[in-house]
C-alpha cells in the first residue's frame, strides 16, 4: 500500500524525507501522486534548494503554483482523468 499525504499544493516537506510518503495534490484541475523522496532528490539536484541539510534551516518548501520545469517533470506523475 502507499502512503499518501493530501495537500493544498505542491511542496517539499522536511517532515516527510526518508519516510516514503507519497505526496497528491490538485492544480488547476489536474491530479498528481509523487513520491516525496524521489522528487525532493530530483529538485536538489536541479538546485531548487539544497536538500535535507537546507531543510534545517527551513522545515518546508512550497510554491503557490507549481513552477513550468517541475510540472514538466511532475507529468509522469499525474493521474489521467
Amino acid at each position: 500500500f502507499l502512503r499518501v499525504q493530501l495537500k493544498s499544493r505542491f511542496g517539499i516537506y522536511g517532515k516527510y524525507l526518508n519516510k516514503d510518503i507519497w505526496i497528491a495534490y490538485i492544480e488547476n484541475g489536474e491530479f498528481y501522486l509523487y513520491p516525496h523522496d524521489v522528487v525532493s532528490e530530483w529538485l536538489s539536484k536541479e538546485a531548487w534548494y539544497n536538500g535535507p541539510k537546507s531543510m534545517a534551516e527551513k522545515e518546508s518548501y512550497t510554491w503557490n503554483k507549481t513552477p513550468a520545469r517541475v510540472k514538466s517533470y511532475l507529468e509522469k506523475f499525474k493521474i489521467p482523468k
